[in-house]
């Protein structure tokens, strides 16, 4: 996962589909993450996320988000 405000977000997308055959989908809150469903390897760029999304969303025990949602299906 990246947010589209990370520094590295064009090396990710260069990586992704060479390296780990993984399909890249843009997501926001109101994306149905069943989208996932089936993909062995995605590159989910978050809307209006950051590179710590992750960790954020874990501490805070938020589960609604796009990326934890992502992360969990």
């Amino acid at each position: 996962m990246a947010g589209r405000a990370k520094v590295m977000l064009d090396s990710f997308k260069a990586f992704s589909p060479v390296h780990v055959n993984a399909e890249t989908i843009v997501a926001s809150q109101g994306t149905n993450i069943s989208i996932l469903d089936g993909k062995h390897f995605v590159f989910v760029k978050g809307e209006g996320k950051v590179y710590v999304q992750p960790a954020l969303d874990a501490i805070m025990g938020y589960k609604e988000g796009i990326t934890m949602r992502a992360i969990l299906r």
